[in-house]
């Protein structure tokens, strides 16, 4: 049975209502209170299951575990400053149902992502929600992957530097500080935010010329564009992307439905972790000093479909108006391009089957 939220005193209310119509014998009446309530209750929306009510922010776990001393201390052993501790308190504090982790990068993955996002707009006409950026190119059939199982599938020996495998996954934190305790760690997403780097050197530039051809744009002109955002962007930081599986707002799906099928929970390196547990199971739990890490599986279909249940929240730091300056700059390229037509609409064709 599925229970509800209704306000209290609304329910007092119908309740006493429900005592008079009853009391008259008045049938026809009775019948439209029902209607009533049943459009409340559609209005209202499910209440907090056990579940739901039950969780509790990661990152306030880590740091009810570890303190805050210990944390600080992890940022200076290194040698990370602490400048950007009101944007990971803030970060944290959008801990809610359906957070599932962190992936700290740097600038220019950020202009790839952008790139990416405003090429599909301007160029293809595709809207793209604000809530949502690429973490890879879509379309590309490396990426045509339904989920771990399939990932498992092409992969028995798991590394995850391997630039294959590397192109598969996305390496994720589940609370914002965790692995940033120890020297060296490799994994901690808030130096990443803060040094603007990330674990290996990465050529976006050389990367986007696929997506130009696939829009129909000269390769050669991705410098151009990468440059508009070197310039226009601050290098004194990187990115910090927050991750949501919102499946429980879809009716019959279950909580973290989209994460336990296209991710799965490692070691460093993307190891599996011992025992097989799902991804959510690590999320509902409580005594966790450490996390394991998560590896999102690249997926056309889900992962880099805008319209699928992922939301990717990303902090910066940066002003609004400085980003604004940015993306226009960038949407004003685009706009300026010539652009073959035929490859344009074969791309825009593609995209749009598989994101249906």
């Amino acid at each position: 049975m599925r229970l509800y939220k209704i306000n209290v005193t609304l329910i007092d209310y119908l309740l006493i209502m429900n005592i008079i119509y009853i009391l008259n014998n008045d049938r026809l009446k009775m019948k439209r209170l029902l209607k009533i309530i049943f459009l409340f209750i559609a209005i209202a929306g499910p209440v907090q299951s056990g579940e739901e009510s039950s969780f509790v922010s990661p990152t306030e776990i880590f740091v009810m575990a570890h303190g805050l001393d210990e944390i600080k201390e992890g940022f200076k052993i290194n040698s990370v400053p602490y400048t950007y501790h009101k944007l990971f308190e803030e970060a944290q504090s959008k801990e809610s149902l359906g957070f599932f982790g962190y992936h700290g990068s740097c600038r220019d993955f950020r202009i790839y992502q952008d790139l990416i996002r405003i090429g599909i707009e301007e160029v293809l006409q595709i809207p793209i929600r604000k809530d949502f950026h690429f973490l890879r190119i879509p379309g590309d059939n490396a990426f045509e992957l339904e989920g771990t199982s399939d990932f498992f599938k092409l992969y028995t020996d798991i590394f995850d530097l391997s630039s294959d495998q590397k192109a598969r996954l996305v390496s994720l934190q589940i609370a914002l500080y965790n692995e940033c305790l120890e020297y060296g760690s490799g994994s901690c997403p808030t130096e990443y935010f803060t040094k603007n780097a990330s674990l290996t050197t990465v050529n976006y530039p050389k990367k986007l010329k696929a997506f130009f051809e696939l829009l129909g744009i000269e390769p050669k002109k991705v410098g151009q564009a990468f440059k508009i955002g070197r310039q226009l962007l601050p290098d004194d930081r990187g990115i910090l992307l927050q991750f949501f599986d919102l499946s429980h707002q879809n009716r019959g799906l279950a909580f973290y439905d989209l994460l336990d099928r296209h991710a799965y929970a490692s070691l460093p390196l993307g190891v599996p972790y011992p025992g097989g547990q799902l991804p959510s199971h690590y999320i509902w739990k409580r005594d966790l000093k450490e996390y394991p890490q998560l590896r999102l599986v690249v997926s056309n279909r889900h992962t880099l479909n805008p319209q699928s249940r992922i939301t990717i929240k990303r902090y910066d730091g940066i002003k609004p108006a400085t980003i604004k300056k940015y993306e226009n700059a960038l949407r004003q390229f685009f706009k300026k391009q010539k652009v073959d037509s035929t490859q344009k609409n074969r791309y825009r064709e593609q995209l749009q089957a598989l994101w249906k």
